[in-house]
């Protein structure tokens, strides 16, 4: 195709070694930008696009990139689920929703928040059995949330290290759970049940009149042994006595943390008037993490048709100190059976050297009193034991959607 023709020395033919052909598949240097599948390490990325196969236009003169593509090309390509108007001939409905416009983003994922739920509201709490150290167990939710905001505890079945429920991939419709062991990570000890209950973000009112919210944020504060400061949040509504739960729902750090609340005082729970929330570490000696989502469910405090939510009495004390937990009474009235969902959280922090609280065996669970304890991480020392601590609650009598929030 060119090149440079010559005579060899004797000149009894022709040189054609500074000559090159198109189609080689060898690039020859300034006369050739590609040859065939030799792109002189180039691909579609490096020429701006997003993804897909960069190939060499027949004359060599130039790459061939038609076959890549961008997010924005209104095409969906690659790992992309919609790109500009492309959505793949998918609606908000295919995706759990009532109904309304299902939008893409700039990033080309599902945009949701032209999607509407078939009530005000969404709320539900669920029981699920067999969450191991090992692997990721999926949540699947019982009905469509824009933002939820999942809270889950662990209940101890007797005797097991100390533990925390991680989580990550929270969608519309599911999210991931799994088991830590605080200390040495093991993926050994025996699966536990865990209780969750899921709120849409934002605030309401439930069926009987009482307020409730949700909300969630970047938590960039980790504290610890001997800094326990939290961060400052602002209700939506207006509590009386609001009962505070919370989860660390992202896992963008392999190391543990666990959701904890305040007043903004160490050691009083939040009030109805400060509220201040974070993630912790306890007496880690590694006390660095990345920053984590951190949701918050608050309720009025009290008691309903199937549910209750409280703050009891600074009563509860460590796992080394009775492992089958500590009793609180329901505050209005008993159920007619022992409640099926049971989500907890230790209020403020009493103990210098940090605590969690967990759901204590089902032995101490009943009709008419709820069993909880509070665990602590062997990292600074192996005993579990534990000054009195405070711990919110909400129970459901049976696991499900709760209907009729506005």
């Amino acid at each position: 195709d060119g090149g440079s023709l010559a005579c060899t020395g004797d000149c009894s033919a022709f040189d054609a070694s500074s000559c090159y052909g198109c189609g080689d598949n060898v690039i020859t240097n300034g006369a050739e930008v590609c040859d065939g599948t030799a792109l002189g390490g180039e691909n579609c990325q490096s020429q701006g696009f997003d993804g897909g196969s960069l190939g060499c236009t027949g004359d060599c003169s130039g790459f061939d990139t038609s076959s890549c593509h961008s997010c924005g090309d209104s095409v969906i390509n690659g790992a992309e689920v919609c790109d500009g108007t492309d959505l793949g001939g998918l609606d908000c409905q295919s995706q759990g929703f009532a109904g309304g416009t299902l939008g893409c983003t700039a990033s080309c994922s599902f945009d949701y928040s032209g999607c509407t739920h078939s009530v005000a509201a969404s709320m539900e709490s669920k029981v699920v059995s067999g969450i191991g150290y090992a692997s990721w167990t999926q949540v699947v939710l019982e009905n469509a949330y824009m933002v939820p905001v999942p809270v889950c505890s662990v209940q101890y079945p007797g005797t097991t290290n100390p533990t925390v429920v991680r989580m990550q991939n929270i969608g519309p419709s599911s999210f991931e759970i799994r088991l830590q062991d605080v200390g040495d990570g093991s993926s050994s000890l025996t699966p536990m049940t865990v209780h969750c209950v899921v709120v849409e973000e934002g605030a309401w009112t439930m069926p009987d009149g009482r307020l409730i919210e949700a909300q969630s944020y970047t938590s960039t504060v980790t504290d610890r042994k001997t800094s326990f400061v939290g961060e400052v949040q602002a209700y939506v509504n207006s509590y009386t006595q609001p009962v505070v739960l919370g989860q660390v729902m992202s896992y963008n750090d392999v190391a543990w943390s666990v959701f904890w609340s305040s007043s903004g005082t160490r050691r009083n729970p939040p009030s109805a008037t400060s509220i201040s929330t974070g993630k912790h570490v306890a007496e880690d000696s590694e006390t660095t993490r990345a920053d984590e989502t951190v949701g918050f469910i608050v309720m009025e405090a009290g008691h309903g048709s199937g549910y209750e939510a409280g703050l009891g009495s600074d009563t509860v004390r460590g796992y080394q100190n009775n492992p089958s937990g500590y009793a609180y009474s329901y505050a209005n009235a008993a159920f007619d059976s022992s409640p099926e969902v049971t989500v907890v959280a230790q209020a403020a922090m009493d103990g210098g050297d940090g605590g969690w609280a967990v759901v204590a065996p089902p032995i101490s669970q009943s009709a008419s009193t709820l069993g909880v304890l509070i665990d602590e991480d062997q990292i600074g020392g192996q005993e579990r034991s534990h000054t009195t601590e405070q711990v919110a609650y909400i129970v459901f009598e049976f696991e499900g959607s709760v209907g009729g929030l506005v």
